[in-house]
């Protein structure tokens, strides 16, 4: 049996104008090399942290978002049939 790799791509959302209001902060942040930072309740500096294929933040746009996931080449592929 011949395994395929999986890329996992995940994109941090940016606050919503809600959030903003009420004075909220961004507590996942989207590092280089697909590293992502969950910052947690308990304490100032703790930090949960996780790997990906591609971690992006929420200035990338949608345009970035297909590029990382490979999805801009396979596109005209899905649609040629």
């Amino acid at each position: 049996m011949q395994w395929e790799k999986v890329t996992v791509v995940v994109r941090v959302r940016p606050l919503s104008q809600r959030e903003q209001q009420r004075g909220d902060r961004e507590v996942v942040v989207a590092h280089d090399g697909g590293e992502v930072s969950v910052l947690l309740p308990q304490g100032e500096g703790l930090k949960r942290q996780f790997r990906f294929s591609a971690a992006l933040s929420p200035r990338h746009c949608q345009q970035q978002v297909y590029d990382s996931c490979g999805l801009s080449s396979l596109l005209p592929l899905t649609l040629t049939g």
